[in-house]
């Protein structure tokens, strides 16, 4: 049986050739910062998000908009929203973090009609702005192989179970975990901002359709925001992921008993 917060698949969009090098054993970690840039000079606001790693939505009187100045100085961004300001720790933009589209036990219980316990048959469609801001098309023929629109299927597992190996070899403090989705346009919110970099855990809910989760390697920064790191993990087995080249819905028999548990790793 499979928790409520536990995994049934993790997804991956994006083009072949990058789909491939996970496939490989090779997990590239990007900047938060890069994303933010992305919105700003693209307009892609799937993988881009211009309030990435915000810790906080002020009015621009509140108290606390003058600690975090005295705190952080020059090492804080703020960002004008109205009579509203959101801030952000520079240093944030430069962590290395992977992400990846988790859809639990949790998720298919919200998104299917369930009345009573046992065997069923349970779906989902994604979203339709995950093929077009993860990949550039799904539906040409005349597309370069490599560059072709691809959802990867990954079991669980088998892929965070080599992750966290390559991690704990390596000695590389790290943490796992899932995006909480939070309203950042109406009002005030404040996340303590800590050594742990919890703001990178939040996001505008008008992202939820993204069931993201994290990885962030806490114990390392980047120089700038456009390097990546390559964790090396063991190549995938075959039995343990599936690739599509095409717009999908997804269908499977689950067992549904009532669980409780809370999938998080912090190391």
């Amino acid at each position: 049986m499979i928790p409520n917060d536990n995994a049934i698949m993790l997804y991956k969009f994006g083009q072949k050739r990058w789909m491939q090098k996970i496939l490989e054993g090779e997990l590239s970690f990007s900047s938060p910062g890069a994303f933010i840039q992305q919105a700003k000079t693209t307009g892609n606001y799937v993988q881009g998000d211009l309030t990435e790693g915000v810790f906080a939505r002020l009015l621009s009187s509140d108290c606390r908009v003058e600690e975090m100045k005295k705190r952080f100085g020059n090492k804080l961004e703020i960002i004008p929203d109205g009579k509203y300001l959101f801030l952000r720790r520079k240093s944030v933009k430069f962590k290395p973090i992977f992400c990846f589209f988790s859809y639990t036990a949790g998720d298919a219980l919200k998104d299917n009609d369930i009345s009573k316990a046992g065997k069923q048959a349970l779906n989902f469609e994604f979203d339709e702005r995950m093929y077009a801001g993860f990949a550039e098309d799904f539906s040409s023929k005349l597309m370069i192989d490599k560059y072709r629109g691809t959802v990867l299927f990954l079991q669980p597992k088998p892929f965070i179970d080599r992750a966290k190996h390559s991690l704990k070899i390596k000695r590389i403090p790290y943490r796992l975990k899932k995006i909480q989705y939070i309203d950042m346009t109406s009002g005030e919110f404040f996340i303590e901002p800590t050594d742990n970099y919890d703001e990178l855990y939040y996001k505008s809910n008008k992202y939820e359709y993204q069931h993201e989760v994290r990885i962030c390697l806490t114990g390392k920064k980047f120089l700038d925001i456009s390097e990546r790191y390559p964790l090396k993990i063991l190549p995938l087995s075959k039995d343990d992921y599936e690739m599509c080249f095409k717009e999908i819905y997804v269908e499977f028999e689950g067992d549904i008993i009532a669980v409780k548990d809370d999938w998080e790793e912090v190391n």
